[in-house]
């Protein structure tokens, strides 16, 4: 189950080579398909040196073999040990059955075919032995991590491990003997019993298991390396946590025995602000403060100060008193202190105790209010050298089953989504920006903008990675579409970007932005905040979370407007002067009254009234979205007529020229998809907060595989006095023959194929 959904699960329960040629014909395939679709087929473990589409030469032969991954000068992207730049197109690989070596070559050749130079793991450290004592550690596990590790830098494939998650790494652990009271509890035996969440912040015997945990992961030699993952460049980043934070619902729910531990902490660290205890109820006006409105518990006799729910510090909260006020700025102070304080002596141990030079990233998670108080989070975060999020489009749980209501958002139409694109990103400066887990969740059936946007607004924005959710069902293509529980219970698990729709859009995607061809904009907001503001959750100057609605709306108090992450980067700094702040004039970039937005790199163009795209660059050009609605769209190398309702369409060149001159030249088709069966109806129901009943869409049959993909009709016209040749690709990369090529004044135009996802043009 991923993590993610069931955090928020919880929260709700708490809160409420070369171009080869070839002579034989294409002939269209013949197998009848419903509705102008065709049927998805891959060939396992098919890497041969003929394929025409083979993106393992753009990772280093062994990941690592130019030293470790670094900053760069400004500390705002990385860079490779011998200095060039680098940026990661990730994917998460979390399997945690176990893969014979054989499928872990395979695995990581794949990823590597398509484009993939780096994968994120989740270590589960903790012993999973009855009666373990909480220095024990999972000994398998750590050589699974090696196992994958030794997989991966083969094929040039970097490693960045997760080392603690509060629900996953916890599943079937025994902590009885643990000695943290609340959390005495054999997991394996009560598998719905709550999970130390946020414990590992302020909890000293927690955080002394959590080093030992590092220790063996990170001193022991990989017998597969001969060295220490501390010593190996391969691994490029460190996450500390992920997917928890002490500003969070789930502080709610605390075990009392934590909670008056955190308490304890909280009454030191006051009496060090504030001289004493008294002294601090005098500034919070005591009674106003709590009185009988919110029983905090606290034991001021004992040293030990209550907590407010922590959604009385979200904006949806009712505005608190004064004196309610100053203790709210007062807790979301000290939970920041004590997070930062966390991270500040686990960056301190892994550099110094344990000699790893890696990255490191202390966090990921969103606060319970992401507009007001995400600031305040990665300040928290500063002692490490990356800043990190995990944002997903669509998706209202692990699983889909019939019955179940479906939607499918698209990043295109922004105005229309609850929360922004998970490419839009405020940027902490000195800090590289990666997001750590993202997806469009199916049954969204818009997947195929996923990587052409991230690969457009990631180097427009500087991005330094992106990695995708869910890469362990298969070593390659997860070509599985439900899950058969049993005779009458079939779901479709949505947390899986590994099947055809999606993956199959990330060869020309990858290449685009690991290769820089859009270029990284100048910075339109240069937001600096005091500490203060970010304590009394005072609202932004940008923000990267929440509607467009209430984002365009908070522009009249002062607020930029929130289609500036589309002009260029956003960026901020902390503990500095506010009226220092610079904010580039957008009118020129942003065109509301056409429903347009321009970068000021002139290289993308976001038609957001339509929903199209359009990337122009020199070495890369392609729209995406709903393009039937315009006749004809013309880059400056590339013209494209498309009369499919929606579609993705890149042009890269893959001999680093411009296409105007390359000699070889990719043509990369996404569509829509299903899986075979699948149907919908449209009902009339009642939602939950609405007076009257709305017309939602609901699955009625899930399907099953092979994939049907909606067919091309696509034609292009290339700019190129050189290209004479088309040859069509299977999903293997593989040659499937020759398609008819017209030239007129100095144009290639081709007639894309009903069943192309992948097409090279050639001299």
């Amino acid at each position: 189950m991923k993590i993610i959904t069931s955090i928020f699960t919880f929260a709700v329960l708490l809160l409420l080579p070369s171009s080869t040629r070839w002579a034989f014909a294409y002939t269209p395939p013949t197998t009848p398909v419903a509705q102008d679709n065709w049927a998805f087929s891959f060939r396992e473990n098919d890497f041969k040196d003929t394929a025409l589409l083979d993106l393992r030469y753009l990772n280093e032969k062994s990941a690592g073999e130019h030293g470790f991954i670094q900053q760069s000068a400004d500390g705002n992207s990385f860079m490779r040990g011998d200095g060039a730049p680098i940026r990661f197109w990730g994917v998460i690989s979390n399997r945690r059955e176990h893969y014979t070596d054989a499928q872990l070559g395979e695995h990581a050749r794949w990823l590597a075919k398509m484009g993939v130079n780096m994968i994120r793991r989740l270590t589960y450290l903790q012993s999973p032995k009855p009666g373990s004592q909480p220095d024990d550690v999972n000994q398998q596990d750590i050589d699974d991590f090696w196992r994958y590790e030794t997989a991966m830098k083969k094929e040039g494939i970097y490693t960045s491990v997760i080392s603690y998650a509060a629900l996953g790494t916890f599943d079937q652990v025994d902590m009885s003997k643990w000695g943290i009271p609340g959390y005495e509890v054999n997991f394996a035996n009560n598998p719905k019993a709550s999970k130390p969440w946020g414990v590992i912040y302020f909890n000293a015997r927690l955080q002394h298991a959590y080093k030992a945990w590092l220790k063996q992961l990170f001193c022991q030699v990989n017998p597969y390396t001969g060295m220490t993952l501390a010593q190996d460049p391969a691994v490029m980043m460190i996450q500390l946590v992920t997917e928890d934070s002490l500003l969070f619902y789930t502080l709610n729910g605390l075990q009392p025995e934590q909670l008056r531990e955190l308490g304890r902490q909280y009454a030191d660290w006051l009496i060090e602000k504030y001289g004493s205890l008294e002294h601090a109820q005098a500034v919070w006006e005591h009674e106003a403060a709590i009185g009988k409105y919110c029983p905090l518990n606290d034991d001021i006799d004992h040293g030990a100060v209550g907590f407010y729910n922590i959604w009385d510090a979200t904006s949806a909260a009712p505005r608190p008193t004064p004196g309610k006020g100053k203790r709210l700025s007062d807790q979301v102070e000290f939970l920041c202190y004590i997070m930062r304080k966390f991270n500040t002596e686990m960056v301190r141990y892994l550099r110094e105790d344990l000699g790893c030079k890696q990255l490191i990233l202390p966090g990921n998670w969103r606060p319970a209010d992401a507009i007001t108080m995400q600031d305040a989070e990665r300040w928290s975060c500063v002692p490490g050298q990356v800043m990190a999020g995990n944002h997903y489009l669509g998706g209202d749980g692990w699983r889909t089953a019939t019955g179940d209501v479906v939607h499918s958002p698209t990043a295109l139409k922004p105005f229309a989504l609850d929360d922004p694109a998970p490419f839009i990103f405020k940027q902490v400066a000195g800090h590289a920006s990666f997001i750590t887990s993202t997806g469009w969740v199916f049954p969204d059936i818009y997947q195929s903008e996923a990587p052409f946007l991230f690969a457009a607004y990631g180097g427009l924005s500087g991005l330094s990675g992106i990695c995708w959710e869910g890469f362990s069902g298969q070593p390659e293509y997860d070509m599985q579409a439900v899950l058969k529980i049993n005779d009458t219970t079939k779901w479709f698990l949505t947390w899986n970007s590994a099947r055809p729709p999606f993956a199959s859009s990330f060869p020309a995607a990858a290449l685009l932005y690991r290769r820089g061809d859009v270029r990284c904009g100048t910075t339109v907001v240069d937001e600096q905040r005091k500490l203060t503001d970010l304590w009394e959750r005072n609202l932004p100057l940008t923000m990267d979370h929440g509607s467009y609605s209430t984002t365009t709306a908070a522009m009249k108090n002062g607020a930029v407007d929130p289609l500036a992450f589309y002009v260029g980067p956003v960026r901020v700094r902390y503990a500095v002067d506010p009226t220092k702040s610079i904010v580039t004039d957008l009118s020129p970039f942003i065109k509301r009254d056409q429903q347009v937005v321009r970068s000021n790199t002139g290289q993308i163009e976001l038609d957001y009234g339509r929903g199209i795209c359009r990337l122009d660059t020199p070495n890369a050009q392609g729209v995406c979205g709903f393009l039937s609605l315009l006749e004809r769209h013309a880059l400056s190398t590339l013209t494209i007529k498309c009369s499919n309702s929606y579609a993705a369409v890149l042009a890269v060149s893959l001999d680093e020229q411009p296409l105007a001159r390359s000699h070889k030249v990719l043509i990369q088709v996404g569509t829509t998809a299903h899986p075979t069966g699948w149907k919908t109806a449209t009902e009339e129901t009642k939602i939950a907060g609405q007076e009257n009943t709305s017309l939602v869409e609901k699955a009625v049959e899930l399907g099953a595989a092979p994939w049907q993909i909606a067919a091309t009709h696509v034609t292009i016209s290339l700019n190129n006095t050189q290209l004479t040749k088309a040859t069509l690709l299977d999903s293997n990369g593989m040659a499937v023959g020759d398609v008819a090529v017209t030239r007129a004044e100095g144009h290639c135009q081709v007639v894309l194929p009903r069943d192309t996802i992948y097409l090279t043009l050639s001299d």
